[in-house]
């Protein structure tokens, strides 16, 4: 087995589980003997962390995941994740629409990628503060763009169009973190807590 990418199916998790669900900045902070901090932004985009937790006493889908850890050799392939705290272009109790998100273009090129934008406030110089998150694996079928356009679900990549916005779901590309660690309780399956870790992707986008 060479692949290292899990296309289809995505991790089985569902609403059940308990996810802690954590993105993580590099950030490097420097402090002067006065007091004043400088802050260097080492990577461009954020890495979502999960930790994972099934059960107690949920013996069937802790079943069904132990298959599906075995299946991509644990840390050995990636997959599609759903992270339940931000998994739309809009709110999570919204229906995504075609004017959501941006559209940015990927130098060299004519296509665009999907993006995320999280913009809040504007900073000392009066301009917007956001960060644009690249979204690589849309969830099929789910995009709605407001131009013309194809669009790669494997990669978030839209060709053939002319850019504007779009709107739609979207899973992680991620892989687990940690073993296993099933606990048994009374001879029984009783609980297991993992990890999962985003995954980046190489892309011209970035």
């Amino acid at each position: 087995m060479t692949a290292t990418f899990l296309e289809s199916p995505a991790f089985p998790g569902c609403p059940a589980y308990g996810f802690v669900s954590d993105p993580e900045y590099s950030v490097s902070v420097t402090r002067t003997a006065s007091g004043y901090e400088k802050r260097n932004q080492n990577w461009r985009y954020p890495l979502q962390r999960m930790i994972v937790t099934i059960g107690p006493r949920n013996r069937a889908d802790i079943e069904i995941v132990h298959a599906f850890y075995h299946a991509v050799r644990g840390r050995t392939v990636a997959f599609r994740v759903k992270d339940w705290t931000d998994y739309k272009t809009g709110s999570v109790d919204e229906t995504p629409t075609a004017t959501d998100q941006p559209l940015i273009a990927i130098p060299g090129g004519s296509d665009f990628q999907l993006v995320k934008r999280y913009q809040f406030g504007i900073d000392q110089d009066g301009d917007p503060v956001y960060q644009d998150r690249p979204i690589y694996k849309p969830v099929t079928g789910t995009v709605v763009l407001s131009g013309a356009g194809t669009v790669d679900y494997a990669t978030g990549r839209v060709t053939g169009g002319a850019g504007g916005t779009w709107g739609g779901e979207f899973d992680l590309p991620m892989r687990f973190d940690s073993g296993f660690p099933v606990e048994i309780e009374n001879w029984k399956i009783h609980s297991v807590q993992f990890a999962l870790q985003e995954i980046r992707v190489r892309s011209v986008a970035a």
